[in-house]
């Protein structure tokens, strides 16, 4: 019903619903999948490795991915 596709890359997430539609969500997005999990939502920059002052990491594509 729903499909995220996570670049970490990028530090997007391509959402495809089942209309065919594609939202590119970035870093201050919500990410929300309410008609599949009610009630979770997430930011979109929380997905992704942060340092111990909040920033970032800047990731290569050739860094392993968890």
């Amino acid at each position: 019903r729903l499909v995220w596709v996570v670049d970490p890359v990028a530090r997007t997430v391509a959402v495809h619903d089942p209309s065919g539609t594609v939202r590119l969500l970035g870093a201050e997005d919500d990410l929300t999948a309410s008609d599949v999990v009610p009630g979770f939502t997430v930011r979109v920059r929380d997905l992704f490795p942060r340092d111990s002052q909040g920033r970032g990491y800047p990731l290569r594509s050739s860094d392993p991915i968890m």
